[in-house]
């Protein structure tokens, strides 16, 4: 096995010669580059690390404070069925909160022994979080029962999982995945942010481990938890001027309903059952006798249910503590994985990912040693990369592209691309009368074909896929490009619940629509799939929160889908561009998009945030805008595009522009915290019209140093010694306060 991970490491030729002339030209460098500069960086870089992990080890060992007065808080849970929620309530309930506990059947055996186990205050409601009807009949529940209490605290902990391989997995379960899993706790949030505005409280979410890495077979649920985690940073960032925190719990695998095997093994029998002949047979009984084994066995090295205290531990200091983290990763050893994980390039992930089953503690902690190295030399590579001449695949006669998303923009431009070098180019368009299209046809040769595609309608892709089929002629279908997406600007809490649901329909549901259809197609040539992401799939900017959860959620099925199609010999390949001039960045269109959304918010809403908080608003939309890089630089973009699907070497991930490359290198590396303090620019930079009225009747806070000057504190050594020449001032102070003082210093 070891050989095996190592062939793998150091199967492309390209992998080997780059590194070796990346480290080569470090060494170059060495001689003129102000080394001290990255000599400090460097430090400051794994000192900053060590010491994050230092403080959570630390925190993890220390005794947690709780707030007082939980006697006047409630909070509500969602998932209290069984599990994490169900110990949760239970915890708060005995702490003095009220509990309002959201279980899908409050008849239930777990919400029956839970009413059983707690007092008075508990309140059992039914709440299904993929109903808006639901949500808002909870929400009105708690609002005429609250009394004398405010609202403190919303947990969203419901959810669901499921485990396939991406092409047995039919489009309505990862469907399922995106609404409970993503938009239920949007649904739910939305829906009790105007209590939580006037308790200042907090938001705490059960997102997951394959919220940050996906693990082949769990593309689906992987997708729906990268997208929570998009919400999550969004919501902490927009929140802020409000006095709202907002909290993230990231667990790997407990024995809980959740990962029951045998509820999966029906599912994925099921699954199985629904896939077409042709499917079925390329795969084999045998293999899907293996996936089960694989999953059984990933399923027993889920931690004990005894240990889920480690998860509700969490999320009740979450609640309650005194001094509550924003992310929470249960257990010191996950931490670790975790980290170790995340700092990887996507093909050492791979790597690891897809020897699951044997990897150990010490690979990964020798891998971890190695991370600064790797780094290093990956972006050294990367530029060299950059900088060289890309050679192109031959016989492209005899090879044809599917292209969604070609009415303008990258699409539009890499279709002339493929078309100039003798691809057969199927490009699909919303319109193909259109302007974009109609010029399109008549820059290329006779081998584009415009087909109609909207990637949100199974039944168009469907007929794309057999137009395709039927036209080929002695071509091999080599590549799809899911290119197609739209955009949208708004805080959250203006935006519809729909305007949600569509940027995941078109962004993320019809990206795995387009490719699930052309799979069959792409085994017989060998070839690739390349997903146009984008670095809002990387780091949520406050006001883009929608955007950013389908574009987390496209990241996830790339890694997945990348990591399942090895077998097959399939490539996929990711472009994630910063923001360019394009359609999709167009001022007035989001302009008019945001007034719809504001102009449907409730007046409550409205009179919160105030007229000149839009404007601000819209003034940093626009700001941000104008930072977008010109339109003659879209060719950052389509170059590598046009290398991933006829580039000889192609990478498996795309960052256009090298100073794109380094900033979200650095942003993404950072912590949390200081990730919310850079992206808080984006930000208007007035505060909401409810903070400024509670500020204005609020007592001026007074200075500790107002009034007689306090003298500058003088060392003369380490340790503080009374005769050494101290100010009078002073001098008097240590005397006067002698005679109480419990320590002599000498």
């Amino acid at each position: 096995m070891a050989d095996l991970f190592l062939l793998q490491i150091l199967s492309k030729r390209r992998n080997i010669v780059m590194s070796l002339i990346g480290a080569s030209f470090c060494a170059a460098l060495y001689e003129w580059i102000d080394m001290k500069i990255l000599g400090t960086l460097g430090i400051v870089y794994i000192a900053f690390h060590l010491s994050d992990l230092t403080t959570k080890l630390i925190y993890n060992c220390l005794p947690r404070q709780l707030i007082d007065n939980t006697n006047d808080k409630a909070v509500v849970i969602t998932g209290c069925d069984s599990g994490f929620g169900n110990a949760l309530a239970i915890k708060l309930d005995g702490i003095g909160f009220k509990v309002y506990a959201g279980c899908l059947d409050v008849h239930g055996v777990g919400p029956q022994e839970l009413k059983a186990k707690c007092s008075n205050r508990l309140n059992l409601i039914p709440l299904d979080i993929t109903k808006s009807d639901q949500v808002s009949a909870a929400t009105h529940l708690v609002a005429s029962t609250l009394e004398d209490r405010k609202l403190w605290a919303v947990v969203n902990n419901a959810g669901v999982s499921c485990s396939s391989e991406i092409e047995w997995c039919p489009i309505n379960i990862f469907e399922n995945m995106l609404n409970v899993n993503a938009l239920g706790p949007v649904r739910v949030t939305k829906a009790f942010l105007p209590l939580l505005r006037e308790s200042q409280g907090r938001i705490v979410f059960v997102t997951s481990l394959l919220g940050r890495v996906t693990v082949p077979g769990f593309t689906p649920y992987s997708m729906s938890k990268f997208a929570g985690v998009a919400f999550v940073d969004g919501l902490r960032r927009e929140m802020q001027k409000w006095g709202i925190s907002v909290h993230s719990i990231e667990p790997s695998s407990y024995s809980t309903n959740s990962s029951a095997v045998d509820p999966m093994y029906k599912s994925l029998k099921n699954y199985w059952d629904q896939c077409p002949d042709d499917v079925q047979s390329s795969y084999g009984k045998e293999y899907f006798e293996q996936f089960k084994e694989s999953l059984g066995a990933h399923m027993k090295g889920a931690k004990p249910a005894s240990k889920i205290t480690e998860v509700v531990d969490d999320m009740l200091d979450a609640v309650a503590g005194a001094e509550p983290l924003l992310r929470y990763i249960p257990a010191l050893d996950n931490q670790f994985i975790s980290r170790v994980l995340s700092s990887m390039s996507t093909e050492m992930q791979d790597v690891v990912l897809n020897q699951y089953e044997w990897i150990d503690m010490k690979i990964l902690g020798t891998l971890g040693i190695l991370y600064i190295a790797f780094h290093l030399s990956d972006l050294t590579t990367k530029f060299i990369y950059n900088s060289l001449p890309r050679q192109l695949i031959d016989n492209t006669n005899d090879k044809a592209v599917v292209i969604t998303g070609c009415d303008s923009g990258f699409g539009n431009a890499l279709a002339i691309k493929l078309d100039g070098i003798g691809f057969k180019v199927y490009a699909g368009c919303l319109d193909v009368r259109g302007v974009g299209p109609q010029d399109l046809k008549a820059k290329c040769s006779n081998r584009l074909n415009l087909i109609p595609l909207d990637v949100t309608k199974s039944d168009q892709v469907s007929a794309a896929t057999h137009l395709v089929v039927s036209t080929l002629d002695d071509r091999k279908l080599w590549a799809v490009v899911n290119n197609a997406g739209v955009a949208c600007s708004s805080e959250i809490e203006w935006c519809p619940i729909n305007i949600f649901e569509n940027m995941l329909e078109v962004n993320t549901l019809g990206t795995v629509r387009v490719t699930k259809a052309f799979l069959p197609l792409l085994r017989e040539s060998q070839g690739r799939v390349v997903c146009v992401a984008s670095m809002a799939g990387r780091v949520t900017v406050p006001g883009f929160t929608p955007y950013s959860m389908s574009k987390f959620a496209v990241v996830a099925f790339a890694d997945g889908l990348r990591r399942e199609m090895q077998k097959w010999g399939i490539s996929v390949h990711c472009i994630e561009p910063s923001l360019y001039s394009t359609n999709i960045s167009v001022v007035e269109p989001l302009y008019k998009s945001l007034k719809n959304y504001w102009d449907q918010c409730p007046d409550d809403v409205q009179s919160s945030y105030g007229k000149e908080y839009l404007e601000h608003f819209k003034e940093s939309l626009s700001a941000h805008m104008k930072r977008a890089k010109p339109a003659g630089k879209i060719n950052e973009v389509v170059d590598d595009m046009l290398d991933a699907v006829a580039g000889a070497e192609p990478l498996l991930r795309y960052v256009p522009a090298m100073d794109v490359q380094f900033r979200s290198r650095v942003l993404i590396s950072m912590p949390t915290e200081m990730q919310d303090h850079i992206l808080s620019q984006f930000s208007p930079k007035i505060l909401p019209a409810a903070v400024v009225a509670k500020r204005s009747i609020l007592p001026p806070l007074k200075s500790p140093y107002s009034g007689q000057k306090r003298p500058p504190l003088q060392r003369h050594m380490s340790m503080p010694v009374r005769e050494k020449n101290l100010p009078e001032t002073l001098q008097e102070q240590e005397e006067n306060a002698e005679s109480t003082s419990a320590f002599q210093f000498s």
